[in-house]
């Protein structure tokens, strides 16, 4: 195994990790044990892939066979094969940021809480005046695990529900997601980019091969 790139202390550098798994076969094991630095990075393997699940915020390109499991790249996927002649089903996937949409989802988990927590908050205290602090001094306070009245909670809910909405939108601007297929794509191949364009392949297709997204369809050539 080889990575490439990972900053000090093991932080992890947007497009400039990447994470090699050498010629043999990849197995789960290997991507878990690098499950940070493949998210956040390249993942190359530099032979065949069989029924891995494995995300990356960047691309990932196999040397040999890709067959079965569920292969998510923010930007590219490359491979020698698609699938293989059984039909073994095979999930490439691009154009998605899962980092984005798991972050989303933990926004989603706190505001259910913080709504679990106005049911006891104290409202506002009478004669204060109201209180209007700047969204980022509400999720400041949030963060410290201060005690927050209603009108607070209400706002701190409110900027959370706007991080949710930006990081939605964020998940699924990637420009231009490919899947690049250097000899044949088999069938059983399920292709997806995107929030919801699905491609499947249900007849081998020789390569190369390009899969790209055109007003909002999987198209290839």
């Amino acid at each position: 195994l080889e990575v490439v790139g990972r900053a000090a202390g093991g932080a992890n550098l947007e497009g400039k990790v990447q994470v090699i798994l050498p010629a043999k076969v990849a197995t789960q094991e290997d991507i878990k044990q690098n499950a940070d630095d493949i998210q956040s990075g390249k993942l190359t393997i530099e032979r065949e892939a069989i029924n891995l699940s494995a995300r990356s915020r960047d691309t990932i390109n196999v040397a040999g066979p890709l067959v079965g499991g569920q292969i998510s790249a923010r930007d590219q996927i490359r491979c020698r094969v698609a699938g293989n002649d059984s039909g073994t089903k095979t999930e490439l996937e691009v154009g998605v940021d899962h980092l984005l949409l798991e972050q989303r989802e933990a926004i989603a988990k706190q505001i259910k809480e913080l709504r679990r927590r106005r049911l006891t908050a104290p409202a506002p205290r009478k004669g204060a005046g109201p209180e209007s602090p700047p969204e980022q001094g509400v999720l400041e306070l949030l963060a410290q695990d201060a005690p927050l009245d209603t009108e607070q909670l209400d706002e701190a809910v409110a900027a959370l529900e706007e991080k949710r909405k930006l990081l939605a939108e964020q998940a699924y601007a990637v420009s231009h997601p490919t899947v690049v297929v250097a000899d044949r794509v088999c069938s059983g191949v399920l292709v997806k980019i995107g929030s919801t364009a699905v491609f499947k392949v249900t007849e081998e297709l020789p390569g190369p091969v390009t899969f790209s997204l055109e007003e909002g369809e999987v198209t290839w050539h």
